[in-house]
C-alpha cells in the first residue's frame, strides 16, 4: 500500500509514518514496531496506544479501505473459504460459511408483513350515518361509556326515542 502524506494537523515522526505504513500494509503490531528500527519488543504496541496521530491515521486508513469492499467481495471470500473447507473435508465450516452468506444476503432477516385495512373509513362513515335507533339496535341494548368503556345501564329496548322538541 503507498505510503500516505499526513495532513498538517497530524504531523508524524519518522518512525510514525513507518509504523502506519506497515500497519496499512496489514503487519501485527509487533511486526510494524520491528519496522520502524525500534529494539524494544513492545515499541509497535506503545506507539499506537499513545499517539493520537497514530491512532487517527489508522482510523482514516480503515475507513478509506472499507470503501473499497463491496458486498460481492465479502460473499466471494465467503465462497472462497466455503471452498477450502470442502476440500479439507469439514462440514461444521462449510455450513458455517454457508450461513455467513445467507445472513449476508439478508435470508435471516425477519419477514415484514403489512395489513392494510381499506374498511376503516368506509365502516365510521356507515356508523355515523345511522340513525339513534339503529346505533341502539345494534349494541343490542346496552349503552357503554365511551370514555372508559364501563357499562353505564341497561336500556330497555322498548325505549321511545325522544321525539323532536322534547327534553
Amino acid at each position: 500500500m503507498p505510503r500516505k502524506k499526513s495532513t498538517p494537523e497530524l504531523k508524524l515522526t519518522e518512525k510514525q509514518a513507518a509504523y502506519v505504513e506497515a500497519r496499512a500494509a496489514g503487519a501485527t503490531k509487533l511486526a510494524a514496531g520491528k519496522a520502524t528500527g525500534s529494539q524494544r519488543r513492545k515499541a509497535g504496541y506503545d506507539m499506537e496506544a499513545k499517539s493520537a496521530e497514530v491512532q487517527a491515521v489508522l482510523a482514516a486508513a480503515a475507513a478509506e479501505y472499507a470503501k473499497k469492499i463491496t458486498r460481492d467481495d465479502v460473499l466471494n471470500g465467503f465462497k472462497d473459504a466455503i471452498e477450502m473447507a470442502k476440500l479439507l473435508a469439514d462440514p461444521m465450516a462449510m455450513i458455517r460459511g454457508w450461513s455467513e452468506v445467507a445472513r449476508v444476503c439478508g435470508y435471516f432477516a425477519p419477514e415484514q408483513k403489512i395489513v392494510t385495512h381499506e374498511h376503516r373509513g368506509r365502516v365510521l362513515s356507515e356508523l355515523e350515518s345511522l340513525s339513534d335507533d339503529e346505533l341502539l339496535q345494534l349494541s343490542n341494548g346496552t349503552v357503554i361509556d365511551a370514555a372508559d368503556g364501563n357499562l353505564i345501564r341497561e336500556v330497555v329496548q322498548d325505549v321511545q326515542p325522544l321525539q323532536e322538541g322534547e327534553t
